[in-house]
């Protein structure tokens, strides 16, 4: 390098580089007489001006490199000084420092430069140079390959390191963010990157967000599960007080239906009684009526025999004139007694069940107090052979089958006016009860269903007024 002599100072120049890198973080350290006088930072290019009359050792360094050093010896002759001289030129490189490369020998300078009478400038210790270059070369070599193992070392490092972040992130995205750390932890130890770093970081935010959702929605379950231990046990207790509270309904009820059961067997019994009372009243009429029927049909026979036989079928006639009379007389004491056993015909129709879809009619037909004869053959026939008990009796069936139809085609005539559609519903409040009557017009006659629903519980079904069950009385009004 070429430059201005200098006389006041003499000036080393030259260029520092960095084997596989740049001189940033490099370091000039300067030493006069063994003290430190100047460092500077690292450049590709430097100059220092050094004191004459002087031992000045420079050193070049960076972290992780060989430190190289060279001495200057600036003695020389105070008459020469006053000349000047050439700026001293040189290049430094640093390269990488190996673990297992003995790198001792750059513990003393790699070379010593003083004034050389010979040149009248400053020059190389040549015999210095000699005797420590062999030493360096050797380092240099054993340097040189330490450089190659680590370029493959550095090889299969990246591609581990590559491996290594790749499984981190895919470990990552599935969750497990232990694994990826471990991964990313195991890359750094391999190549010291802030990128990695900064990843490793945000992984474990993410991992923090994780859990701490995880446990809130761990949280959120159980809170979910108590409230529902809660609910099932506020519902296991509302079922438990309801089924109490049931039980003893149905108990109350229970009581109620026997009681009203008792009282509907007391009122049933008083009822029996009555409905035998009138059967007895009934009865004493129609024996009184008997009485009297027979004391009239001896009289009537006593002058039936004074009769001459030229008379016989006046007499015949006389004695169809008197059945007629007769049967006047009996069909107003049965009028009468109609009346008072009313009660017990109702109570006799409950106990009986009809099921039919014929209206019932007299099985007597029409009423014939004698054949159509007279005299002898008069006589002969069924009904005058009859006794006066049997008579009566034959009668008195009769006539009660009459009048029944007889009552029972204007109830229909009423009913039918009343009820035109097939089928009429109707109900009343009748106390604690409520009936519900349905009237069914067949087209020829109506019939009557009736549907009694107790407070207590209890439901009857009747047909015409006779008792019947449920399933019947449900079929026959749809």
């Amino acid at each position: 390098m070429q430059g201005v002599a200098q006389k006041n100072e003499f000036i080393v120049e030259g260029r520092f580089k960095i084997d596989g890198g740049s001189v940033g973080g490099a370091k000039i350290l300067v030493d006069k007489d063994g003290q430190q006088v100047k460092s500077i930072e690292g450049n590709s290019k430097f100059e220092v001006g050094l004191d004459f009359q002087a031992i000045y050792v420079i050193s070049f360094v960076k972290e992780g490199f060989v430190t190289k050093r060279l001495r200057f010896d600036t003695h020389v002759a105070i008459d020469r000084v006053d000349y000047g001289f050439e700026p001293f030129g040189f290049s430094v490189e640093l390269f990488e420092q190996y673990d297992d490369v003995n790198m001792i020998v750059f513990n003393q300078p790699v070379g010593k430069i003083s004034y050389s009478e010979l040149i009248d400038e400053f020059d190389y210790d040549t015999d210095y140079t000699k005797s420590i270059q062999t030493q360096i070369n050797q380092a240099m070599d054993e340097a040189d390959a330490a450089k190659v193992k680590k370029i493959e070392k550095d090889a299969s490092s990246a591609k581990e390191f590559a491996n290594l972040t790749r499984s981190a992130e895919k470990k990552t995205k599935s969750g497990n963010y232990t694994a990826a750390i471990s991964n990313l932890e195991e890359a750094l130890k391999l190549k010291k990157d802030p990128i990695i770093e900064k990843r490793i970081q945000e992984i474990k935010q993410e991992a923090k967000r994780e859990a701490e959702a995880a446990a809130e929605e761990k949280a959120a379950a159980k809170a979910a599960k108590e409230a529902e231990e809660k609910a099932a046990a506020e519902a296991k207790a509302k079922l438990e007080a309801d089924t109490k509270a049931m039980e003893e309904a149905q108990a109350k009820t229970d009581e109620e239906e026997r009681k009203s059961l008792a009282t509907a067997i007391q009122d049933s019994k008083t009822s029996d009684e009555e409905a035998a009372r009138l059967a007895q009243e009934k009865e004493e009429a129609l024996a009184k009526a008997e009485e009297d029927l027979k004391a009239k049909a001896a009289l009537d026979a006593e002058l039936t025999v004074k009769k001459n036989s030229e008379k016989s079928k006046q007499s015949a006639l006389a004695f169809t004139e008197q059945g007629g009379r007769e049967s006047e007389q009996l069909a107003k004491i049965i009028e009468e007694e109609e009346k008072k056993s009313e009660t017990a015909n109702i109570i006799e129709q409950n106990n009986t069940s009809v099921s039919t879809e014929q209206r019932p009619r007299s099985p007597f037909g029409l009423i014939i107090m004698s054949d159509p004869k007279v005299g002898e053959e008069a006589r002969k026939t069924k009904t005058a052979q009859l006794t006066e008990d049997e008579k009566f009796d034959g009668q008195m069936k009769r006539t009660e089958a009459q009048q029944h139809e007889f009552f029972e085609d204007q109830r229909q005539l009423q009913l039918k006016e009343k009820y035109k559609t097939r089928k009429t519903v109707e109900t009343e409040k009748a106390g604690t009860s409520l009936i519900t009557w349905i009237y069914m017009n067949t087209g020829r006659f109506v019939k009557t269903y009736k549907k009694v629903l107790h407070n207590w519980g209890g439901i009857y079904f009747f047909i015409d007024g006779r008792a019947t069950n449920r399933r019947f009385w449900e079929h026959e009004t749809q």
